[in-house]
Formats: C-alpha cells, structure tokens, sequence
C-alpha cells in the first residue's frame, strides 16, 4: 500500500508557515483494478518538519536572488582559467563571496509551487526579502525545470526533487523535528 501511495503523490505546494508547521498540497492517484483515482489534499499542520525539508528550502534563496537579479554584481569580475590573478582581483572575488552572504542571509523561502508533468515542470519560488527590518515579498515567475532561461534549472531541478522527497517523507512517514531526546532509563538515573 505504501509504494502505490508514494507512486501516485504529486506535490503541488509546499509553504512554511509563520509558526511553525508545514501547509501542503498534494494529490494522490490510487489504482484499483482498471480505474485510477485522484483525490486533492490540503493538509495544513502546526508539527515541525524535519530540518532537513526546511533546510532543502531555505536553500532556494539562491534561485530566488539571482531571478530577481541581486546577485548581478558577482557578473562583474568573470575570469577564465588561463589569466594570472593580481591580489585586487582576489580580494575582489573575497568581497563578492561576502557580499553574496550578505544578500543571501536576508532571503527567506517561504514556500514552492510546483505545476506541469514531467515533460513540462514548472516552479514559483515564494519569499521574502527582510533587509531594514521591512519584508518586501519576492516571488519568481514561473521556473520551466527543463528550460535553460536562468542557467541554474538542473540544480534547482534536484533541489526541488529532493524537497519532494522530504515531503513524503513527512506525510507518510512520520519525519518531522525533533521535539525531545530520548534516554534510557540508565542514563536518566545517572
């Protein structure tokens, strides 16, 4: 039963909520006999996800910055494999990697629409931008996974398989955050 619910899942939303908790859409095509199925779910829960799923999409910030252009500045100093670096251009690309952090840090994911089959995925990042103490919403437009425009589509194609796995892993398999540790009763007596 599992492996026909894992089978037939596809994930068309993901968002982190403000307090914690996932919200997901998803539907789930089931088989029986000759006749297929699909009923849509909206399951919205208060229970951490794993962090390992909040992690998989905190990681999208990058995609979100470079579709909204704020990472042009590092298209400033392209160097090819053959010229000598002087220590301005080191110290340059030392600046550039700090000033991506900088950029980065204040770009929060806070959900992933997924739309299309296979042949024709597609994903909106959604986030936002918290710098001054202000959240200024970022939203991408829609991101064809086997599209070329942006240049990063297969990484962001793994990120989002990965994301999807994490989850169905969460559904159905229970993987969520750590509330508390577990001991022994030794140790605990200790």
């Amino acid at each position: 039963m599992e492996k026909e619910v894992l089978n037939g899942f596809e994930l068309s939303k993901i968002k982190l909520l403000k307090n914690g908790g996932i919200e997901v859409a998803y539907s789930q095509a089931m088989t029986s006999g000759d006749v297929t199925n699909t009923d849509t779910f909206l399951r919205k829960s208060t229970k951490d996800p794993h962090p390992d799923l909040v992690n998989a999409i905190a990681g999208l910030n990058k995609y979100l910055a470079k579709v909204h252009n704020l990472l042009a500045f590092k298209s400033l100093l392209k160097i090819n494999a053959t010229t000598k670096l002087s220590e301005a251009v080191k110290t340059m690309e030392s600046t550039f990697e700090k000033l991506e952090d900088e950029v980065l840090k204040h770009i929060e994911v806070t959900g992933v629409s997924i739309s299309g089959d296979e042949d024709n995925m597609g994903i909106v990042i959604t986030g936002v931008n918290r710098y001054n103490g202000e959240a200024i919403a970022l939203n991408t437009s829609r991101i064809n996974l086997s599209g070329t425009k942006h240049g990063f589509e297969i990484g962001l194609a793994e990120d989002i398989e990965f994301i999807i796995e994490e989850v169905k892993a969460y559904l159905f398999k229970g993987k969520a955050a750590q509330l508390e540790l577990d001991f022994d009763d030794e140790a605990k007596a200790s």
